[in-house]
C-alpha cells in the first residue's frame, strides 16, 4: 500500500496504477483525509475518468487500490483536453 499524502493530487490530473495493473486517468476533485474515513484510509475522488484509455464511471479510488501515482497536469483546461481527445479516440 502507497503511504503518501494524497492531499497534494487534489485539483491536478493524475496517472495510477493500481495494484491489479490497471492504469487510471482522471481529474482528482476531491481526498478524504485518513481521519475522515471509517477504514483509517485516504480516498481520492475522480471526476473525468479514464481505465485503460476508456472512459470509466468509477469515481473513486483508496489508498489500497494504488500501486503508483504521478500528477500529468495542474493545468484544468489542458489536462481535460488531453482527456476529450482520449474520449473520441
Amino acid at each position: 500500500m502507497l503511504n503518501t499524502d494524497f492531499s497534494q493530487y487534489e485539483g491536478n490530473w493524475v496517472r495510477v496504477v493500481d495494484t491489479d495493473g490497471d492504469v487510471w486517468q482522471g481529474w482528482v476533485s476531491d481526498v478524504d483525509y485518513p481521519d475522515e474515513t471509517d477504514d483509517g484510509l485516504w480516498y481520492l475522488g475522480f471526476e473525468h475518468m479514464l481505465q485503460n484509455g476508456k472512459r470509466s464511471p468509477v469515481g473513486e479510488l483508496n489508498q489500497s487500490e494504488i500501486k503508483s501515482i504521478e500528477i500529468t497536469d495542474k493545468n484544468w483546461e489542458l489536462g481535460y483536453r488531453k482527456y476529450s481527445d482520449a474520449v473520441k479516440k
